[in-house]
C-alpha cells in the first residue's frame, strides 16, 4: 500500500468517525427528551433508550477495530517499502526457474617456514569465491529437468601462494566448477551428463562439525602451497630451496576424482542410504555409497568411495572414506577420514606400493553452541597423518583447530585458523632431508548471496 493511498484511508476512517459522533449526539439527544417525557410512557422510552445505547456501543467498537486494521496495513506497508525482494532473475524460458546465487570468501593467510614470516591477501580455497545459475523446470511430481552452471574467480588462492610465487592480486583465475544438466527422479534416481562432481567426489570431506571452511582432512587448501625449507648446510642457497616439496604435493586426502565430465547416476534414497556410479574418460570409473541419518538425537553422515583413474602418469586406485556424528542437545561432533592409494592390491606401475604405503588417517572433534543471538559458534581441533604421498617414505603429519561465527542475518560467517605442518623424509645422497616445521594462520569472512 502506497503512502497516498494510507493517507487516503485515514481521512476516510476520519470522516466515520465524525458521523459516529454525530449519531452518538443525536442518541444523546434522545435520551434528553425521552428523560423529559411522561412518567406512563417511563418503561417503553427505558427500553428504547438501552437499544439505541447498545446500538452506539456496537457501533463504537466497529471504529476501534477498523482504525486498528488501519494500523497494521500502514505498518505493513512501510515494512513492504524497505524489504528486498528474494527473488530478483526471472528465466528467459517459459516453465523453467532460474536462480542466481554465489559468494565472496576472503581471508589473510600467515605463514612462517622456519626462515621467514610472510603475510598474503589470499581466496580461501576451503570454499573459493563463486557464482552460480541454476534453472529448474518441474515436469511433475516426480520428475525434474534442470542445468548447472558454476564458476570459481579467485586471485592469491590459499592453496597455491608461497614467497617465491605471490600473484599479482589484479590477476583472476577463472575455472570451470559446473557445466551440466540433469534429469532427477524420486522413483527412478537421478542421471547427470556434463562437468561436475564424481561420484567420489567429498567422499574424504564428510563433516558435521561446520567448521569444514577453516579446517578439514584436505591440508592443502589451508596453505598448500607454501615450501618445506630444508635445515640449512654449508652451501645451501635460499634459490634452490624453491624446489623443495610444497604442502600440497606431500599432503591428500585422496577425495575422489573431484569435478570433472561425466556421465553420473545416482539411485533413490532408501532408509537414507543412496548409491552413485561415473563414467569419465580414459576408461576412468568410481563409484560411492552415502548415508544420512538421525538416531536418539544424533545426526550422522557417511560416505565411502572407490575410483579407478588410469590416465597417464595419474594411474590410480583408490580407496577412500568419512564419517561424521553429531549430538544435536550438546553440539558435540566428532568427524573421522582415511584413504589410501592402490586399493586391492592394483599396480601403479614400475614403482607401485602396497595400500598401507600411500595412506592416510584423520580425526576431529567439534563443538557448536550458541554463544550469541546472532548465530552459531562452531570450533574444532583435527590431527591428520599420511605415508609416502609425496614420495615413497615420506611421513607427513598435521595439527591444526579453527573457530567459525555465524551471522545469521548478514548470510556470513567469521573464521580463524591455524596450522601447523611437519614433514619426514628419507634422506636422498648428499641431500638433506630433515624439513623446517611450517606453521601457518587463516582468517577471513565469507558472505553468500
Amino acid at each position: 500500500m502506497t503512502s497516498q493511498a494510507i493517507g487516503s484511508h485515514r481521512m476516510d476512517l476520519s470522516r466515520r468517525m465524525g458521523r459516529g459522533l454525530l449519531m452518538g449526539g443525536t442518541a444523546l439527544a434522545l435520551v434528553l427528551t425521552v428523560a423529559s417525557g411522561p412518567a406512563s410512557a417511563e418503561t417503553k422510552r427505558e427500553r428504547q433508550l438501552e437499544k439505541r445505547i447498545e446500538n452506539l456501543e456496537n457501533m463504537m467498537r466497529g471504529m476501534q477495530e477498523e482504525l486498528k486494521r488501519a494500523r497494521d496495513e500502514a505498518k505493513q506497508a512501510k515494512e513492504a517499502a524497505t524489504k528486498i525482494p528474494e527473488k530478483v532473475t526471472r528465466s528467459g524460458k517459459k516453465g523453467i526457474t532460474l536462480t542466481v546465487s554465489g559468494q565472496v570468501n576472503r581471508a589473510v593467510l600467515m605463514a612462517s617456514d622456519g626462515e621467514d614470516v610472510n603475510w598474503y591477501n589470499v581466496d580461501n580455497d576451503h570454499s573459493s569465491t563463486r557464482v552460480r545459475f541454476e534453472g529448474r523446470g518441474k515436469i511433475s511430481s516426480d520428475f525434474t529437468v534442470g542445468t548447472n552452471f558454476e564458476v570459481e574467480m579467485q586471485t592469491n588462492p590459499s592453496n597455491s601462494v608461497n614467497k617465491f610465487n605471490n600473484e599479482d592480486p589484479g590477476a583472476t583465475s577463472f575455472r570451470t566448477r559446473k557445466t551440466e544438466i540433469f534429469f532427477d527422479s524420486k522413483k527412478f534416481g537421478k542421471l547427470t551428463l556434463g562437468h561436475g562432481p564424481t561420484a567420489s567426489d567429498g567422499s574424504s570431506e564428510i563433516d558435521l562439525t561446520g567448521t569444514n571452511l577453516v579446517i578439514k582432512s584436505n591440508q592443502g587448501e589451508f596453505a598448500g602451497g607454501q615450501i618445506f625449507i630444508r635445515e640449512r648446510n654449508e652451501g645451501t642457497s635460499q634459490k634452490l630451496q624453491s624446489t623443495n616439496p610444497t604442502i600440497g604435493g606431500t599432503f591428500s586426502n585422496f577425495d575422489g576424482l573431484s569435478r570433472q565430465d561425466r556421465l553420473r547416476y545416482d539411485t533413490p534414497k532408501f532408509f537414507g542410504f543412496r548409491a552413485a556410479g561415473s563414467f569419465l574418460n580414459e576408461s576412468a570409473m568410481d563409484g560411492a555409497a552415502l548415508y544420512v541419518g538421525k538416531h536418539f538425537g544424533v545426526k550422522m553422515a557417511g560416505k565411502i568411495a572407490y575410483a579407478h583413474d588410469p590416465q597417464g602418469s595419474n594411474d590410480r586406485n583408490q580407496l577412500s572414506g568419512s564419517a561424521s556424528a553429531l549430538h544435536e542437545s550438546t553440539g558435540i561432533g566428532l568427524t573421522f577420514a582415511s584413504g589410501c592409494r592402490n586399493a586391492f592390491g592394483f599396480s601403479d606401475g614400475p614403482n607401485a606400493q602396497s595400500c598401507t604405503e600411500k595412506s592416510f588417517w584423520y580425526i576431529k572433534p567439534g563443538w557448536q553452541w550458541d554463544i550469541f543471538d546472532f548465530g552459531r559458534t562452531h570450533f574444532a581441533i583435527d590431527y591428520y597423518d599420511s605415508r609416502g604421498i609425496g614420495t615413497r617414505g615420506d611421513r607427513a603429519r598435521s595439527i591444526g583447530g579453527g573457530i567459525v561465527q555465524k551471522v545469521d542475518g548478514w548470510s556470513t560467517e567469521i573464521y580463524l585458523g591455524f596450522r601447523n605442518y611437519e614433514l619426514q623424509r628419507s634422506p636422498s645422497g648428499n641431500v638433506n632431508s630433515d624439513f623446517q616445521d611450517i606453521f601457518a594462520m587463516l582468517a577471513g569472512a565469507r558472505i553468500k548471496f
